[in-house]
């Protein structure tokens, strides 16, 4: 049973239709690039699914992979969705720890300070503001072993394991003493609640706030606040005025800290990037010269959000019990938009490779010579799909060989 994809050009961002029987499955939908104008994309989805029903997949929660249920303008909206797939936030909560949900909104904070901005977190823009407005049937929270059908296709959640050890960042003595240090500045300003303490009530109630909309079970998840998410959202932007007036006099070491670890934590939300494949034929084979066919699925396709190559490196050995990466796909996504510091070097064999790179990746110049280098794309072994033209290719042979004959689109269609 064949496949089809759609890889839309949103720049430097991610958004992906699976199309299925029935029923398609719209995979991330943001970019990086503020404002871009998402009308078209919009009303491509709304058409390829005007028949049939559409269901929407996050595979994680930075901005460039929903920015663009934010920017849905009168006349340019998705349909109802049938299903709402997403990483299960609620087990990435550990009361008490640093977790992923934690890290992700000190990243917010220290971003805001090192930027000089109001504090903006992005996770309580989606939970409050974006998915309660989209008129789902149903939605439903995903970890690794878990399956779900789609368009008469199974498919089958490789990551987020969702472990202790995955989703609470070990208490780093560098972070630790920044925060300290951060905490003595408001106390001198006569504040005596810390910023973690802070944040952390602020994950919770935003879980807890979420969980009542979707009637999920949370009492054993999270604590029961009183507190409200506009009263702790006053007290966290009171804590970064103060930090931001200490820091503002003092330019270097600290504020370079602050600058390093905004970038890292900001990371966090990649280490539970949604990771899945269908459930491909068994009988299904294409011609491989390389592998016996027995071992490659001519149907297929594996999406790898943006995991880290660690997180696929071990899905394709075999060092977590249970499902892991089959020897070869149709179809495979590129990880974290093709990024240097993201290049996979053990993906499965594949006859397409999409790169979402776009033209806002300032770092893709040796991307398509990395993967060249692994996959062979000018032999024929294998294509490559991707959305930025400029790289080392044009900038040594002033000449990119996938962009020779295919010119810069709106998006890419991959069939198999």
């Amino acid at each position: 049973m064949g496949g089809k994809l759609r890889m839309y050009n949103v720049e430097f961002g991610d958004a992906f239709l699976l199309y299925g029987q029935g029923e398609n499955l719209l995979v991330d939908l943001g970019s990086i690039q503020n404002g871009f104008p998402f009308s078209r994309v919009l009303d491509s989805i709304k058409d390829e699914s005007r028949e049939k029903e559409l269901s929407l997949l996050l595979t994680h929660f930075h901005e460039d992979h929903w920015s663009g249920l934010h920017n849905q303008t009168p006349g340019h909206q998705l349909p109802g969705l049938k299903m709402v797939y997403l990483p299960d936030i609620f087990r990435m909560r550990v009361l008490g720890e640093v977790d992923v949900i934690v890290q992700s909104l000190l990243s917010d904070f220290l971003e805001a300070v090192v930027l000089n901005k109001r504090l903006r977190f992005t996770l309580a823009d989606l939970l409050r503001e974006i998915l309660p407005g989209l008129q789902w049937k149903q939605i439903r929270f995903l970890r690794r072993g878990d399956k779900f059908l789609m368009g008469g296709r199974n498919y089958e959640v490789l990551w987020p394991r969702l472990n202790r050890e995955d989703v609470v960042m070990k208490r780093k003595r560098p972070l630790l003493d920044l925060l300290n240090r951060l905490d003595v500045k408001t106390q001198a300003n006569g504040r005596e609640i810390g910023l973690l303490d802070t944040l952390e009530a602020i994950a919770s109630v935003l879980l807890r706030d979420f969980g009542r909309g979707v009637d999920y079970p949370v009492l054993d998840i999270v604590p029961d606040y009183d507190r409200t998410y506009g009263s702790l959202y006053n007290q966290a932007q009171e804590l970064l005025e103060a930090i931001t007036f200490e820091v503002r006099r003092d330019e270097g070491e600290l504020r370079n800290k602050i600058r390093h670890y905004a970038k890292q934590l900001g990371n966090s939300w990649n280490q539970i990037s949604l990771v899945f494949h269908d459930l491909a034929e068994e009988d299904d084979v294409w011609e491989y010269p390389d592998l016996p066919a027995e071992s490659l699925g001519r149907d297929g396709v594996l999406m790898t959000g943006d995991a880290p190559s660690p997180i696929l490196d071990k899905l394709r050995n075999g060092t977590f019990a249970g499902p892991r990466l089959r020897e070869s796909y149709a179809v495979i996504k590129a990880p974290h938009h093709g990024t240097k510091s993201y290049f996979c070097a053990i993906l499965p064999h594949c006859r397409y490779l999409c790169v979402s790179n776009g033209e806002g990746n300032k770092n893709y110049q040796k991307i398509s010579e990395y993967y060249e280098y692994e996959y062979r794309f000018l032999s024929g072994k294998t294509e490559i799909f991707c959305t930025n033209p400029r790289c080392d290719f044009i900038k040594k042979r002033r000449l990119c060989p996938y962009f020779s004959t295919r010119p810069v689109s709106q998006f890419y269609d991959v069939s198999w």
